[in-house]
């Protein structure tokens, strides 16, 4: 059956949101034809090299093939079909490894019309459920952005995003190249002047990797172009290359530093208080670019200031943690991955025995050679004020710069993750350098029919502050709520919501524009509120 949205609609919809009409293309044909064919710069030891110069595509893509035509030697969409489109790529590599694309769109980069380069996916259809890592290319308000997403199943989440880039005009063309160290560092670089110069792109905050290995296998590669009605024709790809980022290490490294220093490996979430019949934890963090030995460190609990009492082996063998990785460590690991979310199961070390965690307040201590490399002084009163009972909610840290004990640098994980972030980024996680509050849509339209494609409505949020609270209610167009996605719930610093287009009572929702209100609001500032424009459609 062919999916057509709700196409009626879109004129009231851009009524609501008009601020974000994509202005017409000004370039013309002439222009586009004297713009040469991107080509990679070096093609050695390449696992996939695709740059389009047969009449038809290679039989290893799969996917949207009848959608696609070769023309002029690049990758064009050939007709009229309903957005997104995708093909993948058998593809194995992921560490030590480097993405690179070619590729051109007619037309500012937006919500509506992106494009996401596949660099892992455990599964061929990537327009399904699956699990891997992807970059995203989009854009708004004359600007664009790259952002590494890890999906996992229908969630993802931001693992790396650029500062945005002012558009040289409404013509984006770009190599992109995307690069996996064998440590587990992301990096993105792109040449946008195509004068053979890369340049790595950096963070709102400054940083140029981020480090990350909840996956470490890949089976598939590819890209997914996400088009409005009039834009489907204004996208091509001159390339696509996966290769070795560089030779395989030699033998004979140097070994491991023994000895990690004060600030190296830093305590980052605790759970002192878990709900009734799970356990303990506390997570550590490697802020180091250094691989360390955790057979080296301890984990204690102190009783008085210089007072070390009841010293705990992490680690009988030898167990690594890299620069960047979170590492938890409890008594058992099956009890906080039962209460938990926890999307990489093999950041869990059990630990033989733990230091008693009083509920209320106490003191955790790393420690290496009997130095205290780190030092958490917790009480129960750093959680958030809206939290009544704190059982089974963690302390978060908020920020590697700042000393550990500084004030106000651990508080509650927030509801939206379940209340604890084992093995992961933390919730509450707040950068040094800010970003803009920012509320906003992945898509204006979805259609919950259980085909795979928009069946969510995606709510985008980002704050610069923790213990943010927040109400989120749908209205109808008269003007009624008729779904209260949160009552004074806490978010995260990040995160999306998700609206399956249901009432409050479980049941379908008609077809039409809905307006989705956002407000937030904490302890200390003003509420702020948001209003956004949605469609929910259908296919006939």
């Amino acid at each position: 059956m062919t999916k057509v949205h709700y196409f009626l609609l879109i004129p009231l919809l851009f009524f609501f949101q008009d601020a974000n009409a994509v202005k017409p293309n000004a370039l013309t044909d002439n222009r586009k034809d004297t713009l040469k064919k991107l080509l990679p710069d070096d093609t050695t030891n390449a696992s996939v090299i695709e740059l389009f110069r047969a009449p038809q595509l290679s039989h290893l893509w799969k996917g949207s093939r009848e959608k696609f035509e070769i023309k002029n030697q690049r990758l064009q969409i050939t007709g009229a079909y309903l957005s997104p489109i995708a093909l993948s790529h058998p593809n194995v590599q992921i560490d030590n490894t480097l993405w690179e694309i070619g590729l051109e769109v007619e037309t500012a980069l937006s919500v509506q019309n992106n494009i996401k380069v596949f660099l892992t996916a455990d599964k061929q259809h990537l327009l399904t459920d699956h699990n891997g890592y992807h970059l995203q290319i989009d854009g708004s308000q004359n600007q664009h952005t790259y952002q590494i997403w890890q999906q996992s199943g229908t969630i993802r989440r931001s693992v790396f995003r650029s500062r945005p880039l002012e558009n040289k005009d409404e013509f984006f063309r770009a190599k992109v190249r995307i690069t996996h160290d064998k440590l587990g560092y992301w990096k993105i670089y792109t040449d946008e002047d195509n004068n053979g110069k890369f340049t790595v792109l950096t963070s709102s905050e400054g940083d140029s990797a981020v480090y990350n290995r909840t996956y470490r296998s890949s089976h598939y590669a590819g890209f997914l172009i996400n088009y409005s009605a009039t834009n489907q024709q204004k996208f091509s790809i001159h390339y696509f290359m996966i290769k070795p980022l560089e030779k395989n290490p030699t033998d004979g490294e140097s070994p491991l530093p023994r000895t990690p220093q004060p600030g190296d490996i830093l305590i980052n979430e605790i759970l002192p208080n878990p709900k009734t019949g799970s356990a303990t934890f506390v997570e550590i963090y490697n802020n180091s670019d250094k691989e360390y030995d955790l057979q080296d460190l301890q984990l204690a609990r102190i009783l008085a200031p210089d007072s070390i009492r009841s010293t705990h082996i992490i680690s009988n063998e030898f167990t690594t943690i890299s620069p960047k990785e979170y590492i938890v460590l409890t008594r058992d690991p099956s009890l906080i991955q039962q209460a938990y979310h926890t999307p990489n199961s093999n950041a869990f070390i059990e630990m033989s025995s733990m230091p008693q965690m009083n509920n209320k307040d106490g003191i955790i201590a790393l420690i290496s050679n009997k130095i205290i490399i780190d030092r958490l002084d917790y009480e129960e009163t750093m959680h958030h004020p809206f939290i009544k009972n704190p059982k089974g909610v963690s302390l978060e840290r908020r920020s590697f710069e700042e000393k550990t004990n500084a004030p106000g640098n651990f508080t509650s994980a927030a509801a939206t993750v379940g209340y604890a972030t084992p093995g992961y980024k933390n919730s509450q996680y707040a950068p040094s350098t800010p970003h803009q509050n920012d509320v906003w849509l992945n898509s204006k339209t979805f259609s919950p029919d259980h085909d795979g494609f928009e069946d969510y409505l995606h709510i985008n949020y980002h704050f610069n502050t923790s213990g943010i609270m927040a109400n989120a209610y749908i209205y109808n167009e008269q003007g009624r709520v008729v779904r209260h996605l949160y009552r004074n719930h806490s978010l995260s610093t990040e995160g999306e919501l998700l609206w399956d287009g249901l009432n409050d009572q479980g049941q379908a929702l008609p077809l039409g524009i809905y307006i989705v209100y956002f407000e937030v609001y904490n302890a200390i500032d003003s509420v702020k509120r948001y209003r956004l424009s949605c469609v929910l459609s259908a296919k006939f």
